[in-house]
């Protein structure tokens, strides 16, 4: 479970700095409806309510792009999140399921940590998980 978690904390990670990268060149429409558009330009993600078909510029050099804002102006209402928080929300589950994996100490669970020394049942008796080797894990071996 937790490797396909990973999988997909990845796989989205890297579409989003795709997105980041390709969004400072230009507007990015996402999402289109009768009286709204969702769009990626500068750096950030922004929805827009307001007249049909046309995208409003966020200009990306303003002091408080760092921040999520709302404006309203000529009709549109914009929100907008800057991409550098969704990609720190999206690495930083990433990164923590990378350093547990390193982290699992030989002769322990790999789910749970629980230390199996000792164990010939194959299964950690913590959380059920089936041990790969009890046969090191009752030695107390690497």
């Amino acid at each position: 479970m937790r490797s396909a978690v990973s999988i997909v904390l990845s796989a989205l990670t890297a579409l989003l700095a795709v997105v980041w990268i390709l969004s400072l060149s230009g507007p990015i429409r996402l999402t289109q409806g009768s009286r709204w558009d969702c769009f990626v330009q500068g750096g950030r993600l922004a929805l827009t309510i307001g007249p049909p078909g046309v995208i409003p510029l966020v200009d990306a050099r303003d002091e408080d792009r760092f921040i999520p804002r709302a404006s309203s102006s000529g009709g549109f209402t914009t929100l907008s999140v800057p991409l550098w928080m969704l990609f720190a929300a999206l690495i930083t589950p990433l990164v923590i399921s990378v350093v547990r994996c390193a982290r699992t100490r030989p002769g322990c669970c790999p789910a749970c940590g629980y230390d199996l020394t000792g164990n010939t049942s194959g299964r950690c008796p913590e959380c059920g998980t089936a041990s790969i080797d009890p046969a090191r894990t009752h030695n107390g071996q690497d």
